[in-house]
């Protein structure tokens, strides 16, 4: 949160000081890696269930007690 409130300061900032123009080219970095960080829990947990199966036999295990073994 604290990293973006920082982006939208920055951003302000580039519009309305011409000698602050020079420093697009970092903003633009430093957006793009706080852009990205957020979907890497998203990407985890997908890789642990679809790849390594976490969680998947324990909700069949369940899904059998609840069907009473069907």
């Amino acid at each position: 949160m604290y990293a973006f409130l920082i982006l939208a300061a920055w951003r302000v900032m580039l519009e309305l000081s011409s000698r602050l123009a020079r420093t697009r080219v970092a903003f633009l970095v430093v957006a793009v890696i706080a852009g990205r960080r957020p979907a890497l829990p998203g990407q985890d947990g997908g890789e642990l269930v679809y790849e390594h199966g976490v969680g998947a036999s324990s909700v069949a295990a369940q899904a059998n007690r609840v069907l009473g073994g069907r």
